[in-house]
This record gives C-alpha cells, sequence and structure tokens, in this order.
C-alpha cells in the first residue's frame, strides 16, 4: 500500500505527463473535429431552399456546382438535392458531400425527368422553414455572394415575390459562337422593380427572353399553386415561368450576375433532346399555358406573345415533319390565325408563321 507522499510524487512525475501527452496528441484531431462542425452549419431555420435535380451530371461538374452552393456566404439555406434515378456515382457524390454539410438533403427518386424531380424538390421545401426558393442546374455554378444578395433585396417589401438577376454563359462566348445557342437573345435585367403589375412583368420578361427557372430567387407561397408538367422535359422552364408571372405581385430586378451558366456540357439535356420531342413539348407547353392564362382571364390580351413564342421555338428547332395544325388550334382556339393577331407580331415572326402555315397547309393569315 502506497503512502500519500508516494502516491503525490508518482502523479507528479508519471499521471501528469501522460495526460499532456495524451492531449497534445489530441489536440490537432480536436481542432479538426471544431473546424468541420463551424464549416458545417446545422439547418435548424434556413431562410432559402436551393433546388438542385440532378441525373448522370459530369462529376466534375456536379462537385463544382455543390462547392459553390455549400460555399455560399449566408450560410442559413438548405439544399435539396434531388436524385432522378442517376445510373452513374451522381448519387454517390450527393452522399459523400451530405455527410460533410448537414445542410444538404439528398432524395433518391426513380427516374421521371426534371420537371418531376423539381416538384419533388418544392414539395420538400414547402416543409421546411424557409421562406425563397432558389433553382439551380447541377452542372453550372452559384456566385459566393449570390444569397446575401438576394435575400437583401427580396427582405426590402413584404410585397416582393420575385427577384431576377443576370447571369454568365461559361466557358466562354468563343466558344458559344461555334455551337447552335441563341446567347444573343437574352437581354440583361436592369435595376427597376413592377408593382402590382403583371401584364409589365410578363411582357418584360418576354421581351428580354428570360424565362430560365435559375435567374430568379422565388418567394415560396407564390409556388403553392404552380408545378411543373411532368411530361415536359425540354423548355420546362418556360412552361412554369410563364404559369408564375400572372400571379406575382411585385418582380425586383437587380443588374448584379449572380449565376453562371454552362454551355459546354455534351450530356446536357437541351442538346440531346430529340427534335419531335421538342416540338411535342413546345405545343403541350402552350396548351397549358394557354388554358391558365384563360382562367386567370389574361389569354385574350397576351395571345400575341404566346404565339410569337411558340412560332419562335419552333424556328429554333427546326420546321417539322409532322402537321402539328390541330395541336396547334387546340392550344390557340379557331379564331387564333385572325388578321388582327398576326399584325401584332413582330414582322420576322410573321413570315415565319406564314411559312410554318405553308407547311402545314393552313390558309395564309
Amino acid at each position: 500500500m502506497t503512502s500519500p507522499k508516494l502516491r503525490h510524487v508518482l502523479r507528479k512525475t508519471l499521471l501528469l505527463p501522460l495526460v499532456s501527452c495524451l492531449l497534445l496528441t489530441l489536440s490537432p484531431s480536436l481542432s479538426n473535429c471544431a473546424e468541420l462542425s463551424a464549416s458545417t452549419p446545422e439547418i435548424n431555420d434556413p431562410l432559402i431552399s436551393i433546388i438542385i435535380p440532378v441525373y448522370n451530371v459530369e462529376p466534375r461538374y456536379l462537385k463544382e456546382c455543390l462547392k459553390s452552393v455549400t460555399g455560399q456566404s449566408f450560410k442559413r439555406i438548405e439544399i435539396i438535392c434531388v436524385d432522378d434515378g442517376s445510373t452513374d456515382g451522381s448519387l454517390k457524390i450527393l452522399k459523400k458531400y451530405a455527410k460533410k454539410d448537414k445542410r444538404i438533403i439528398v432524395i433518391h427518386q426513380k427516374n421521371q425527368g426534371p420537371s418531376a424531380a423539381r416538384n419533388t424538390g418544392i414539395e420538400r421545401a414547402l416543409k421546411s422553414s424557409s421562406k425563397y426558393i432558389l433553382f439551380v442546374d447541377s452542372d453550372d455554378i452559384l456566385a459566393e455572394n449570390a444569397c446575401e444578395i438576394l435575400l437583401a433585396a427580396a427582405e426590402e417589401d413584404d410585397n416582393i415575390d420575385i427577384v431576377a438577376f443576370n447571369f454568365q454563359i461559361f466557358p466562354t462566348k468563343q466558344h458559344l459562337a461555334s455551337t447552335k445557342w441563341h446567347w444573343h437573345w437574352w437581354k440583361s435585367f436592369k435595376n427597376e422593380i413592377y408593382k402590382n403589375d403583371p401584364d409589365a412583368c410578363i411582357s418584360m420578361i418576354m421581351a428580354k427572353q428570360r424565362c430560365p427557372l435559375w435567374d430568379k430567387l422565388y418567394r415560396k407561397d407564390i409556388l403553392k399553386e404552380v408545378k411543373f408538367v411532368d411530361s415536359i422535359s425540354f423548355s420546362e422552364d418556360i412552361c412554369f415561368s410563364l404559369m408564375v408571372l400572372p400571379r406575382v405581385r411585385w418582380m425586383k430586378c437587380i443588374s448584379d450576375t449572380l449565376y453562371s451558366y454552362r454551355v459546354d456540357n455534351p450530356s446536357s439535356l437541351t442538346r440531346i433532346t430529340k427534335r419531335e420531342k421538342r416540338h411535342d413539348d413546345a405545343l403541350r407547353i402552350m396548351k397549358y399555358v394557354c388554358a391558365d392564362w384563360r382562367k386567370l382571364g389574361l389569354l385574350n390580351k397576351h395571345k400575341n406573345i404566346l404565339l410569337s413564342l411558340l412560332v419562335d421555338r419552333i424556328n429554333q428547332c427546326g420546321y417539322p415533319d409532322r402537321d402539328y395544325t390541330s395541336d396547334f388550334i387546340d392550344a390557340f382556339g379557331d379564331d387564333i390565325l385572325n388578321a388582327n393577331t398576326i399584325k401584332k407580331l413582330p414582322e420576322d415572326t410573321q413570315k415565319k408563321l406564314r411559312t410554318l402555315c405553308k407547311q402545314w397547309s393552313i390558309p395564309n393569315p
């Protein structure tokens, strides 16, 4: 049995150095744990839900996208990644990032298309405490301060339902010049606000050709009534935007460039969609939007806008091989091709429409 004096000596000469040694050994790990905790905030009360549909994405592109989203200067976000039945390593990458960042929510579903994937994301976002929704494509990049700037703009007034912002294409415009992409159609937003004037919002968006999903922050409440049409996989953003805009109270536009849109992805759905599918979806979009606008009392006022959009989309895809006359009339009504409607179209669009009518054997308007 050791004496009190001996126990004191042993504690001082053996135990204390041993404890000190252990602490020194563990300190890097403790430091790393602290750093990991600091870099992965919890999602107790997010203000912005970022929805990313994912399907067989080039690993490098997906990682760049996730890095840009998780690296936002504004931290109170949740990142809802909907894997739409990927058959490559996309889901594995998502799960890896989710382990590192608790704000990432990974949802896996069987392949149903991008519209269904975004609907799943919206449904999940509606269950959270967030006030806003932001859409990001899985191969694009969000500016580091995007959420911070957008939230500040949205919070200026409770009536603001959409904040629209600018984007840039990448890698370069030189690359784009060698493709069939009509990047010059897109016009930049200026700092302005539209108050209680959905007609002006619609006209402005169409004039600037700015129907993408990912260049706008949406107040979550306005998306409760609008969903993506699952059967549409080409230009689904146009259908969605044209059904959201009439429900907007105030729309604020800012000149900040906060999004980088990738144009060098050969596996992009926009690139691989077959021409006939593009035509089918273009007519399907018009059918849904016309029905919605007719219900809201907007169709007669803006029928020329939709007709112009349809003709331009068909022209962009190449004139169809089959006759779409019945679909055309079904969407717009029997009186769509009257002289008064045609006169309101841009001159170039009138020429395209007459070419289309000739191919479909419709009496020349």
